[in-house]
């Protein structure tokens, strides 16, 4: 980071050197790719975001904001394996607690 743009964006001087790290690391680091059993989780599991953390668990959120019923009927919003094998058998739980809507009719 230049002095130029510490100036148009307002950056004081004392945070210099910590600004550009922030800007380098984001700028060099890119996301690595998704290995091949994350891809097949994801189309197994359209209505769920995985991802896989730093720490190398396995992370998924729902898609859907949970209702009053799906919390009655212990759906949680976020789960977290140490495995994508293990992590699929609690997406696949969780989807068996989805309260079943009533046939219209």
């Amino acid at each position: 980071m230049t002095d130029d743009d510490a100036a148009r964006w307002q950056v004081p001087k004392q945070h210099l050197r910590s600004a550009f790290i922030v800007t380098a690391s984001r700028s060099e680091k890119t996301m690595p790719a998704l290995p091949d059993h994350a891809a097949q989780l994801s189309q197994e599991f359209p209505g769920w975001a995985l991802w896989l953390s730093g720490t190398g668990r396995w992370w998924a959120s729902g898609r859907n904001e949970l209702s009053s019923a799906d919390l009655a009927a212990g759906r949680v919003p976020f789960l977290h394996a140490d495995t994508p094998e293990a992590l699929a058998a609690q997406i696949r739980a969780q989807e068996a607690l989805r309260p079943r809507q009533p046939a219209a009719g």
